[in-house]
């Protein structure tokens, strides 16, 4: 218990030794980060932020059918739930391991002695049971250091500091409780991997290992650096985990299911479920057989059912009535749309800045430490991996856009067609409408979703020369509104084309 609590420095107690022997890399971390800020920022925040979104998706997902097999193997959970309380008295000390480890043990006994209704299914239980194993662990270790800092309050006395830790480690905890409940919801409910709990992962990885090396300078934060290492390694195979796809999935009502829509983020971040395809064309001539089945967001039945609800409750006599449908009913398409879309926007900025941060790197680099390099380094990789993954994400949100905009308006003209008399004559009218106006608007409509990125970004643009080159900046900006271009119809001819 000593070497937890009984420091100069305690665990959630932040500053430097007063010793002599103290060096400069023990105190880095006043000057690097505000400790209670980065706990609020790194931590708090996120686990806030997961907690209101677990909530809404348990919402969701608690009105959906069964759609995945598994269950959880009883005789393996109770030997996982074991062998993670012998882990927790090996790890910690006594005092902070028997809380976590008798609830767990519990949880594995009370888990066994429940009356099974059926038998377990082979395929996707083992899975299954990794996963609650793994989101028992994490909550385990995180109740442990919680319990230490209630310890260090009583003991030492409680300060701002402090309370900013309890209450990042209980927002950990909370949080972590309610994704036991959402992984098994999202095993046996959802088609793909739980998006949720891969990007709450992904991103508290890298928000823990920034607070893994706050602590680690901090010089005295044994326990919680310590902890905090503990609890990365535990997210990380939880990460894993939840990107399995799952062995067998059911769709009700039941149709072809697509590789896309089984796919987790990682999968469609890297455009992986594609691969079959493209291995299966490589090899042969592919035919209609071969191509994945239509998702069910984009079939002619789901968007056509949007699209005629939203045209029923518009008036139609006014003007531009169908633009207006068609927003309405695709608004959350075209707000996803933009979150990529932006994404590329910051990461285009940011190369320019990038640049000039490695020529000042050059000229001065004898005055700065090689590691500020390879920050450098990692800098324009994370830059341009950013950059290629936000392109390809919207590059294929906007085509699934353009799909469903297509697919709708032909479905609902083609219904009105069939309703026509033939007498009217209007039945070339509405194939007309179905080959070319259709088409028009689709291709205008992909244009026009980067009106509002390319405006946020010739903004920042101009606020990033006019940083370099005063008022001078302006001048294109003179130029593009009293000379546009001789020839401005190549939007619409694009839009004909």
């Amino acid at each position: 218990m000593s070497r937890w609590v009984d420091r100069q420095v305690v665990f959630g107690a932040y500053g430097c030794p007063d010793e002599p022997s103290s060096t400069s890399v023990s105190c880095a971390r006043n000057d690097d980060f505000n400790l209670g800020r980065e706990e609020i920022v790194f931590s708090i925040i996120p686990s806030a932020v997961a907690i209101l979104w677990g909530i809404h998706r348990c919402s969701q997902l608690w009105k959906r059918p069964v759609v995945a097999q598994g269950s959880v193997l009883l005789t393996r959970y109770l030997v996982g739930c074991i062998i993670l309380s012998v882990l927790l008295f090996l790890a910690l000390p006594v005092s902070l391991a028997i809380a976590p480890a008798s609830a767990i043990l519990l949880s594995g006994f009370f888990g066994c002695c429940q009356p099974r209704r059926q038998a377990p299914s082979p395929q996707g239980s083992h899975l299954l049971t990794r996963k609650i194993i793994l989101w028992h662990a994490l909550p385990a270790f995180q109740v442990a250091g919680l319990i230490s800092l209630i310890q260090v309050a009583v003991t030492g006395g409680f300060h701002h500091e402090l309370g900013i830790s309890i209450a990042s480690w209980a927002l950990s905890f909370t949080s972590s409780i309610l994704f036991l409940l959402t992984s098994k919801l999202e095993h046996s409910r959802s088609l793909a991997p739980s998006a949720l709990l891969q990007t709450f992962l992904l991103a508290t990885i890298a928000l823990d290992a920034a607070r893994i090396r706050s602590a680690w300078f901090a010089g005295g934060i044994y326990g919680e650096s310590q902890l905090l290492l503990i609890q990365l390694f535990i997210k990380a195979f939880l990460l894993f985990a939840e990107s399995r796809s799952k062995p067998a999935v059911i769709s009700i009502p039941a149709r072809q299911v697509s590789r896309e829509e089984v796919s987790g983020i990682f999968s469609k971040s890297l455009a992986l479920w594609i691969n079959p395809l493209l291995s299966r064309g490589w090899k042969k001539n592919l035919t209609v057989d071969d191509l994945e089945p239509v998702d069910e967001p984009l079939s002619g039945e789901k968007v056509l059912d949007r699209l005629s609800s939203a045209w029923q409750k518009l008036d139609q006599d006014r003007g531009h009535a169908l633009a207006v449908a068609v927003l309405r009913t695709f608004w959350p398409e075209i707000f996803a749309i933009h979150i990529p879309r932006l994404a590329m926007v910051g990461f285009a900025l940011v190369q320019p800045l990038l640049v000039q941060t490695t020529i000042k790197y050059i000229q001065d680099h004898e005055e700065r430490p090689a590691s500020y390099g390879h920050w450098l380094v990692a800098a324009y990789a994370l830059t341009y991996l950013g950059l290629a993954i936000s392109t390809q994400w919207s590059g294929q949100l906007v085509n699934r856009l353009v799909t469903g905009i297509r697919g709708a308006l032909i479905a609902i003209i083609y219904q009105n067609m069939l309703s026509l008399r033939a007498e009217t004559g209007n039945s070339e009218a509405a194939v007309s409408l179905m080959s070319t106006e259709v088409e028009r608007i689709t291709v205008t409509a992909q244009y026009s979703l980067s009106i509002i990125p390319d405006l946020i970004q010739l903004g920042f643009a101009l606020w990033i020369l006019s940083s370099q080159l005063g008022g001078v900046s302006v001048a294109p900006v003179i130029i593009a509104i009293r000379k546009p271009p001789p020839k401005i119809s190549g939007f619409s001819d694009a839009a004909k084309s």
